[in-house]
């Protein structure tokens, strides 16, 4: 009986001895492939009867799949990585690098695009707490990867371009209507002096009945010399009235330096982050098995 116990524990001993070599050596075959920049190969060999850092497989795929842009099979794995428990502190730092670098990768080139801001910004903080989780970065500065608080800082400033176009939208939408109400006063105001004023010649020199004062139509007190210049009179009396820019167009105007603003930082800070995958995007070798 006894004999027949040693040789039950001796074959469970083999077999967790062959799993674990099995382990070893084929993420070793990954990890070579990978460095040599071949994303074909897996580790969905290891997710299975993996009792020992078993986070590690998760994370090699999720790196796999992060370098054949796929990025929202690159965040499951990640998350997946995250829930296998315990996971040491520097290493846990890193995948959680990689998940929201993976999720900035999901951010389309029109993400600053008004109908798109909200849902940026709401995965912009997803992916900032995903770094404050577990102290990775820190608001105060002080996280405990240097490399996480570097990419949570950049995620801020990020969310504030955003807020920042997300203000300057709601602000235009007030002024629209009030100068559709200016617009319809100042046709009211013009009949009335064009019947008072009978045979009045009106000035050359001079527009006849300005949209806009120039000076008037920054909204918010903007420096009128943002505004397009009024075009010069034609030297003929009853010439077209010189049109000045409104505040519609000086808002449309401005909404579109900041778009384009905001796509010039969209693609430093893609490249940004790019300069980051390049810190993290490396595999874990299995240790503290032998």
């Amino acid at each position: 009986m006894k004999k027949k116990i040693l040789i039950i524990v001796y074959i469970m001993i083999m077999i967790v001895c062959a799993k674990q070599a099995l382990n070893y050596f084929y993420n070793d075959y990954v990890l070579d492939h990978y460095r040599d920049g071949d994303y074909s190969i897996n580790d969905n060999l290891l997710l299975s009867a993996n009792f020992i850092e078993p986070y590690i497989a998760h994370y090699n795929n999720g790196n796999i799949f992060y370098n054949n842009s796929l990025y929202e099979e690159a965040i499951n794995e990640y998350r997946e990585a995250l829930k296998c428990t315990p996971i040491p502190e520097k290493r846990e730092c890193s995948i959680r690098i990689n998940l929201a670098l993976a999720m900035l990768k999901t951010l389309g080139d029109d993400y600053s695009e008004p109908e798109n801001i909200d849902d940026s910004l709401a995965l912009l903080y997803e992916a900032r707490d995903v770094l404050l989780e577990v102290g990775c970065a820190s608001d105060d500065g002080d996280g405990h990867s240097w490399k996480a608080q570097k990419l949570k800082d950049d995620i801020d400033e990020m969310i504030e371009e955003l807020e920042d176009i997300k203000d300057q939208e709601q602000e235009t939408e007030p002024s629209d209507s009030s100068e559709a109400s200016d617009g319809s006063g100042e046709s009211s105001e013009s009949g009335e002096t064009g019947s008072s004023g009978g045979n009045t010649m009106p000035d050359p020199s001079d527009p006849v009945n300005p949209t806009t004062d120039p000076s008037e139509t920054s909204d918010g007190g903007s420096d009128p010399s943002e505004t397009s210049e009024p075009s010069e009179t034609t030297e003929i009396w009853g010439s077209r009235p010189t049109e000045t820019t409104t505040i519609e167009q000086f808002d449309e105007n401005t909404m579109e330096q900041m778009q384009q603003a905001a796509q010039e930082a969209y693609l430093q800070r893609q490249q940004e982050l790019e300069d980051y995958a390049e810190y993290d995007n490396y595999n874990y070798d299995y240790n503290g098995i032998w």
